[in-house]
This record gives structure tokens, sequence and C-alpha cells, in this order.
């Protein structure tokens, strides 16, 4: 699929914009693809191809103050998994799964504590990094390649299991 900046007027008044690649199958698996900071929804376009070949269809969704998704001053992480299930709604997709890339990880694990199982079934971390600090954001750089699928791993399956 071609980028088209696809976007979503959510019950909350904001704006939020996605694009989708991959397959467009009705059989196709369903990824929400959540990107890392700095980046947008054109990320996932070159995830397309391999998505076609494996029948996946990518969801890109920005993340709130990236690209046409506006800031919101009130907002707390907890409202991500909320904005998700409306778009999951909007689309008509009752089951699910996520991949996360980098800073990306932080909404993927909010996602996986408050979504049901039964709907979101499965969510995958790449090199996930965790703002300890936004303050010190340029200290945790050197660090994010050491936060690889172990740690990220780990800490997921501790959120799914509670």
């Amino acid at each position: 699929m071609d980028l088209i900046a696809l976007t979503l007027a959510l019950s909350n008044s904001r704006t939020l914009a996605y694009a989708i690649y991959g397959s467009t199958s009705l059989m196709a698996l369903i990824t929400l693809y959540f990107h890392g900071t700095p980046s947008s929804r054109p990320k996932a376009a070159i995830l397309s191809s391999s998505a076609i070949a494996l029948n996946v269809r990518i969801i890109e969704v920005n993340c709130p103050s990236i690209g046409l998704s506006p800031f919101q001053a009130t907002r707390k992480i907890l409202n991500w998994p909320l904005d998700i299930t409306e778009l999951a709604n909007y689309l008509n997709l009752w089951t699910f799964s996520i991949l996360a890339y980098s800073s990306g990880s932080v909404y993927a694990f909010v996602c996986a504590k408050t979504i049901p199982s039964s709907r979101l079934l499965n969510v995958e971390i790449m090199a996930g990094v965790y703002p300890l600090k936004w303050d010190g954001l340029a200290l945790i750089r050197p660090l994010q390649h050491l936060m690889t699928s172990g740690l990220t791993k780990l800490a997921g399956s501790s959120i799914n299991s509670q």
C-alpha cells in the first residue's frame, strides 16, 4: 500500500494519525506498529514488502505529539490504550498484535497492561528503551543498544502476568 495520511477524530476531540502497509487480504494478521523517537507513521513503509509476503497488515500509529497526532497538555501514558482501542474499534479489528521499536515500547507495555489478552494477542519489542528521565535523554542514547530483548522480554513477561 502507498502511504496515505489517515486520521481518526477520537471521542476525546484529539486526532490520531495512522498509516496502513502490507497485505490487503481479509485473512492478514494485523499488527499495530509503535515507532520510536524521533519518527512517525511513514517509518513502517520499509516493512511493507516483507509484510505482504508474510500476509501481515501493519498499521503504524503516530504517538502523541508526533506528525498529525497533536499535543495534549493533560495527557498521561494511560490514555494511549484508550486511543488504540478506539482506533481498533473504528477499523473493525477484533484482535491484533503490537510491534514496538525503541521508545514506542513504553506505549506497547501500557497496552499490554490494560487491553485484554483476548483482544491484544501479542506484544513484541525491538530495541526497547525506557525514558528514565526525559531531561537526561541525551545520556540515555548510548545505553539504548544495551537495552535489548532480554530486558524487554523480562519486562513484558512481568506485565503480561499481572
